[in-house]
């Protein structure tokens, strides 16, 4: 995908392969972001593995990074032609907009043609990268807002 500079950082996506395998199980494992968005990996590291073997090959996933350096993950977990969207970054790339762009460049590569994502009520930075995206709110209840994405 195309490379982004921001703030003299060299920001750019690429799917994941299994070469990328250690430095994904690294920032899953340590990273609080992930954990936060719910990307924690269970099991002992041969699991953890295999968990990530069929993630890249059943679903789309995708690593952000500032240059070589992981610093974040976009996934869609599918079923026919409908997916879930996941997303997080690490904490020092928030709000620099690097989410939305990269969530761009995603959806346009993407062969679902209709995705689902489900963000906190509070955490209205996640429902803009969403809305920037075009994805439309479907439902707000007490504690999460639901959003849809028809791929045109």
């Amino acid at each position: 995908m195309e490379k982004q500079q921001n703030l003299k950082l060299i920001i750019h996506a690429k799917r994941l392969t299994a070469k990328d395998i250690p430095e994904v199980l690294n920032l899953l494992n340590t990273s609080d972001a992930a954990k936060n968005a719910g990307l924690k990996l269970m099991g002992n590291s041969t699991v953890q593995r295999w968990a990530l073997n069929n993630w890249l090959t059943d679903d789309e996933l995708y690593g952000i990074f500032d240059d070589q350096k992981l610093i974040g993950i976009i996934a869609i977990f599918g079923n026919d032609n409908d997916g879930e969207l996941g997303y997080f970054i690490e904490p020092d790339y928030q709000n620099r907009h690097i989410m939305t762009r990269m969530l761009s460049k995603v959806l346009q590569r993407t062969d679902y043609q209709t995705l689902f994502a489900q963000t906190t009520i509070d955490n209205r930075a996640s429902q803009r990268v969403l809305e920037n995206n075009h994805f439309q709110k479907e439902n707000v209840e007490l504690t999460s807002v639901q959003y849809r994405w028809i791929n045109d």
